[in-house]
């Protein structure tokens, strides 16, 4: 999260209010996804006993348990470094199949439009 008070701390009233009030322009998340040569896989299903979304509530929407799965089907294992473990290439690799991943259920449970989401609070992994 943004420490807001820093940022607000310095502006004027009148320019706060005109910086909360002022539009930006759509999003169009899927068009920038494969602008940048991405394609969401289909939206995972859970690989044991538990559920990979969870709605809190009609605003918010918790994910879990999603793991690097490449477009063929296999998934990156590994610890990275050290003797043996995945380089950092490769690391980056599995933690955007990952995120792809990730951005697959969210558009799935959101009814195929990535546009809706506002915010992301945490992210682990």
């Amino acid at each position: 999260c943004i420490d807001m008070r820093a940022a607000f701390a310095s502006a004027s009233p009148r320019s706060l209010a005109a910086s909360t009030l002022r539009r930006t322009a759509p999003l169009h998340t899927e068009a920038r996804i494969k602008e940048l040569g991405l394609t969401l896989p289909a939206a995972g299903t859970p690989k044991a006993n538990y559920t990979i979304a969870c709605w809190e509530s009609p605003t918010r929407l918790y994910l879990s348990g999603h793991l690097p799965i490449k477009p063929d089907g296999s998934m990156a294992t590994g610890t990275v470094g050290g003797e043996g473990g995945l380089s950092l290439e490769e690391a980056q690799e599995a933690a955007k199949w990952c995120g792809l991943g990730l951005l697959a259920t969210i558009q799935d449970q959101l009814g195929g439009d990535l546009d809706r989401v506002e915010q992301v609070v945490k992210l682990f992994g």
